[in-house]
C-alpha cells in the first residue's frame, strides 16, 4: 500500500486508467434540453498529459466533472481502472475524489477563512496525513510554488496569480492519480504560467498520474502529449502541429 512516507506506486499496482464509453449528457428541464455530450468516447492512462480544447459552452467543464465523478452521465459509462463509476455508492465516489483526484478550478474556490497554508493542508488532513508529515509536505509545496513567505496569508490578501498558485498546490499536494485542471494558468503571467506548467507536469509524472487540462492557451496545449477538441459533443484528437 502507498503511504504518505512512500509516495511511489508499488511494482504490482495496476496502471491508473480511465475510459468513457458513449457518454450522453444534456441540460434543461422537461422537453427543452440542450445536448452537451453526444456519444462521446475517450480513453487515457497514467503517464499521459491531455489538453482539451473547445468553444465556450461545448461541454469541457462538464467532461471534467464526469471524469471526477462530481456529475453523472444521462447514458453511457465512466470506467476507472475498469470499474464502473455508476456501480459505486455515493461514499465510494466521494472517497475516490478525495484520494485520487486533484481538481484545479478556474475560480480557485479557496476557503476564505483558511490561510494559504491551511487551504493546502486541509486536503492532506482529509487523506489522513497528520503531524509533522502534514507540515513538511505543505511547506514543501509552498516552496515549490514560490510562496513560502505567504503561508499565513488569507485568500483576500493574495493576488489573483498567488491564489491560482495556491489552488494548484492544493490540487497536487496529496499526490493524486488524476489531475483535472480548468484553465490552470489563466490568471498567471507568462513566466509564472510556464513555471506552474512545469511543476504540474513534473509532479504528475513523479506520481505516474494522468493530467487533463481544459485550456484556451497555445502554450498549455503545446505542453501536452495529446491535444483533443470537443466539437458537437464528441472528442477529436489532433495529430502533429495544430492550427489556431
Amino acid at each position: 500500500m502507498t503511504t504518505a512516507e512512500d509516495p511511489q506506486p508499488s511494482n504490482t499496482e495496476p496502471a491508473f486508467q480511465i475510459e468513457l464509453r458513449r457518454l450522453e449528457k444534456s441540460y434543461g428541464q422537461g422537453r427543452v434540453r440542450r445536448s452537451v455530450l453526444n456519444g462521446l468516447d475517450f480513453q487515457a492512462q497514467a503517464g499521459q498529459t491531455v489538453a482539451l480544447l473547445g468553444r465556450s459552452g461545448s461541454g469541457k467543464s462538464t467532461l471534467l466533472n464526469l471524469l471526477a465523478g462530481i456529475d453523472q452521465p444521462d447514458a453511457g459509462e465512466v470506467l476507472v481502472n475498469g470499474r464502473h463509476q455508476s456501480h459505486l455508492t455515493d461514499s465510494e465516489r466521494t472517497d475516490f475524489r478525495r484520494r485520487q483526484v486533484g481538481f484545479i478550478y478556474q475560480s480557485f474556490l479557496l476557503i476564505p477563512t483558511l490561510t494559504a497554508f491551511e487551504n493546502i493542508a486541509l486536503v492532506l488532513e482529509l487523506n489522513d496525513v497528520r503531524g509533522g508529515e502534514l507540515k513538511r509536505r505543505t511547506a514543501t509545496m509552498l516552496d515549490d510554488i514560490g510562496l513560502s513567505d505567504r503561508g499565513g496569508s488569507y485568500p483576500d490578501q493574495l493576488s489573483g496569480g498567488e491564489q491560482q498558485r495556491i489552488a494548484i498546490a492544493r490540487a497536487l499536494v496529496h499526490r493524486p492519480k488524476l489531475v483535472l485542471a480548468d484553465e490552470p494558468t489563466g490568471n498567471l503571467d507568462e513566466d509564472s504560467g510556464r513555471s506552474m506548467l512545469a511543476l504540474m507536469h513534473s509532479l504528475v509524472s513523479q506520481q505516474h498520474g494522468l493530467l487533463v487540462m481544459v485550456t484556451h492557451s497555445l502554450a498549455v496545449a503545446r505542453s501536452a502529449e495529446r491535444v483533443l477538441t470537443l466539437e458537437q459533443g464528441k472528442l477529436f484528437e489532433r495529430e502533429g502541429e495544430f492550427a489556431w
